[in-house]
């Protein structure tokens, strides 16, 4: 329930949002969202109403969820792509400030006979790739700020092997 509270709140708000997809998003359809009150647990239900909302307002912002802006997310993970979603919502004025992004998802480790630093992340899992092309982009310029030469920060990544 608590997904739904936060597309109410934002929707009662007018909270100025873009949805970002992944290659496996299907959006829902009337039926859906009419359903969403009979699919629910009583349980659910009471915890939207504690909080002052109804059915009828969770179905109305699920239904303004599907006109607001898209942008979809390749199956693929890649700084590049990381990058241009930031970029996007950056110059869509909803993200001012990328660190508030970060999440312990990702740890750092230090090779210093090969003079690389890795980012590890798994990279089956979207929100822990994402989250290392932000911390690759972030720390590389405080890491090497000094342009210590051959000093590399890279994501490592799974080989096709």
């Amino acid at each position: 329930p608590w997904c739904l509270g936060e597309v109410t709140t934002a929707c009662f708000n007018k909270v100025r949002l873009v949805r970002v997809t992944l290659p496996d998003f299907t959006p829902l359809d009337d039926a859906a969202i009419i359903a969403v009150g009979q699919n629910r647990s009583t349980s659910d239900i009471r915890l939207l109403a504690e909080h002052g909302m109804s059915i009828a307002m969770v179905q109305d912002a699920l239904t303004w969820l599907f006109t607001v802006s898209n942008i979809a997310m390749p199956s693929l993970v890649s700084n590049e792509s990381v990058l241009a979603l930031a970029n996007e919502l950056v110059h869509q004025g909803l993200v001012q400030d990328l660190s508030a992004q970060i999440s312990k998802e990702s740890a750092v480790v230090s090779l210093v006979q090969t003079r690389t630093t890795f980012i590890l992340a798994d990279q089956t899992n979207m929100e822990a790739s994402c989250t290392a092309c932000i911390v690759q982009h972030l720390l590389t310029p405080l890491l090497f700020a000094d342009q210590r030469e051959g000093m590399v920060l890279e994501i490592l990544m799974p080989t096709s092997d």
